[in-house]
């Protein structure tokens, strides 16, 4: 798992146990966290430096509840289940990076150069219904395909602004100078469909 630095950030403890697969964390405050400067989407860890530490991705901050909207087991981290009074602290707000497959029914590869970055997950958004069989986009760093890096667009139920995902642990880290980003659509469905892709990734 990528270590991130914890001095000065925000940070709190668990208002109430969280539980595995749990989305909505409990906070006893969130005023360090509801701040023009932490603008979801972020990362917190929680339990740092323990066998329980897991990275979260936050989509959502609510002041009335002491609430955050979390994505779990991020960089590679666990979830699992947290005790009340576990610390929870701001590592960092993402960097978005994006890149437009013509039509992944085709098939079609981008590069991206990111800066030093760690990148924590990818996401597709289609513009139309694909048939046939499911379109696979692979994320490489350069000719490394990145573990748990492949999004998987499913045919069945697809339609135009359908989002899937993937959550990439290995082959994640960029050193800014001439590491690429290679996303690559294999081309297996039908259907003319843009493939819309948005990287998440987090400074060093």
């Amino acid at each position: 798992m990528a270590r991130l630095a914890l001095k000065d950030r925000a940070q709190d403890r668990l208002g109430a146990a969280l539980a595995v697969a749990a989305t909505s964390l409990v906070l006893g405050d969130v005023s360090d966290f509801k701040s023009t400067k932490l603008t979801p989407p972020f990362l917190v860890i929680v339990d740092s430096g323990n066998t329980k530490e897991e990275i979260m991705l936050v989509t959502a901050v609510t002041e009335l509840t002491k609430t955050l909207t979390v994505e779990r087991d991020m960089l590679g981290s666990t979830d699992v289940a947290h005790a009340k009074g576990a610390l929870v602290v701001h590592t960092g707000t993402p960097i978005v990076l994006q890149a437009r497959i013509t039509d992944i029914s085709t098939g079609g590869t981008e590069y991206i150069m990111p800066p030093k970055c760690v990148v924590v997950e990818a996401w597709c958004c289609i513009s139309a219904t694909i048939t046939g069989a499911d379109s696979i986009i692979t994320l490489s760093k350069e000719a490394q395909a990145m573990t748990n890096g492949v999004i998987t667009v499913a045919y069945s139920g697809s339609a135009a602004g359908k989002v899937h995902k993937c959550n990439p642990t290995v082959y994640t880290e960029f050193d800014g100078v001439d590491d690429y980003l290679k996303i690559v659509s294999g081309g297996e469905s039908t259907g003319a469909c843009v493939g819309q892709i948005t990287v998440i990734a987090m400074k060093e």
